[in-house]
């Protein structure tokens, strides 16, 4: 045992960064703390026939001997543990746990002290890869979608006589029809409203549909799909009866200065055009950044790949999981267990942005948060200093922090790597 130290240690490592730490205790070092728990027992025992504090440490000891045993072992390990950690430099990245408590022929005693350390990352690898820059969607095109949106949005519905096509607005009535003459258990009708070519009702159903007229029904054949919500009807064959009672049809406004002027406060459609295609085309180029950078620190994951702890994976896994207090246990559990690679690459993504971001000095400084708060500021009309006191006091600002040092890391792995254009 070396000087100064009151232990004999000896660290294994163990997987996925767990530590377990023999501990021998000298007999002098275990009777000295027996004592000196048995003092703190004896100044607040309150014994029969002694003043408070005044029983002496046989009577004490006699009394309160498997308690003060007790304590005094879990101090001799939170002894061990500290000086453990110190003497090797660990760590620890979960509570310890102690075990195989042994007394020695000496007096002395032995155990065990297992916890996970944080894990050692050493960079080897941050450039010299290929990344292929995705090609953004056109923004005219981009553009006419969104205007095309925003007329269907200011549509008017007219009711038309005729078979409906895609586009267009229909109230349907659906029951399920008897077999055999019989009438079924549930044979009331439901009322639906939907447009046709949206996804909101059955292929079948919309088919069906489509072969009717206004004030008409048919029976059709129904085959509902595997992975249906309703348990009733999931994969089942139903024989329905469909009216149709109303057939509409969309009239959208006329794509001009006016209909800018209504919907987004521009002078002319040329300028609500100009504006959402420099909108597009900045989100496009976000979008482009934000898959260049993923990529980047995937593969700086990859060629620089550690292990992490199972706390570490476990927290981020219920992490991402979000509130689940609700779920059954065990789809809880499978659940954990399906995401756990997720949350693993996470782990490992944060500890290795923020090394390189210690190592190469890129940690976002005070000012480059307040000019960031201040700009948010700007666009809301706010005050800074006022934007600033809320964004701390909801703990945003710790959030802005680590943005801001991720897109500088980001853009020190993009400068170390070669960057392509989609063809």
């Amino acid at each position: 045992m070396s000087e100064g130290r009151r232990f004999d240690l000896t660290v294994t490592e163990g997987a996925r960064c767990r530590r377990t730490v023999a501990v021998k205790a000298p007999a002098a070092v275990v009777e000295q703390r027996r004592n000196g728990v048995a003092r703190k027992f004896a100044s607040r025992a309150k014994l029969k026939g002694f003043r408070s504090g005044k029983a002496s440490l046989r009577v004490v000891e006699q009394r309160f001997g498997p308690e003060i045993e007790r304590q005094a072992v879990e101090e001799l390990m939170e002894q061990a543990f500290r000086e453990a950690v110190e003497d090797h430099g660990l760590r620890p990245a979960s509570p310890a746990q102690a075990g195989d408590v042994r007394d020695d022929p000496d007096g002395g005693l032995s155990f065990e002290i297992s916890f996970e350390v944080a894990p050692t990352v050493v960079l080897e690898r941050l450039g010299g890869f290929r990344v292929e820059r995705p090609s953004p969607a056109g923004a005219d095109a981009l553009v006419d979608r969104f205007l095309e949106e925003r007329r269907a949005e200011k549509a008017t519905w007219t009711p038309r006589g005729g078979a409906p096509e895609p586009g267009d607005a229909v109230t349907v009535e659906i029951a399920r029809a008897g077999q055999d003459g019989a009438a079924p258990e549930d044979a009331s009708p439901r009322r639906y409203d939907f447009v046709l070519g949206k996804g909101q009702a059955l292929p079948a159903i919309e088919e069906a549909v489509r072969t009717l007229a206004p004030g008409t029904d048919g029976e059709f054949a129904v085959d509902f799909p595997d992975e249906r919500p309703d348990d009733t009807s999931r994969g089942r064959r139903d024989t329905l009866r469909i009216g149709l009672l109303e057939r509409r049809t969309p009239e959208l406004p006329p794509l001009d200065d006016a209909f800018a002027q209504a919907a987004a406060g521009c002078e002319t459609l040329g300028e609500w055009r100009t504006q959402l295609r420099e909108r597009f085309a900045e989100a496009a180029r976000r979008d482009a950044d934000a898959a260049v950078h993923a990529e980047l620190v995937k593969l700086v994951v990859e060629a620089n790949d550690f292990e992490v702890s199972d706390s570490m994976v476990n927290a981020c896994a219920h992490g991402l999981l979000g509130d689940a207090d609700d779920l059954d246990p065990q789809v809880r559990s499978d659940l954990l267990d399906r995401i756990r690679p997720e949350a693993e690459f996470v782990v490992k993504r944060r500890l290795i942005l923020d090394r390189i971001a210690d190592e190469h000095g890129l940690r976002a400084g005070r000012a480059e948060v307040d000019a960031y708060v201040e700009e948010l500021a700007r666009k809301s009309g706010e005050q800074a200093a006022k934007a600033k006191a809320g964004l701390k006091e909801s703990g945003a600002v710790e959030s802005i922090e680590r943005m801001l040092t991720t897109k500088k890391v980001c853009k020190f792995l993009e400068d170390q790597s070669e960057i392509t254009r989609a063809a």
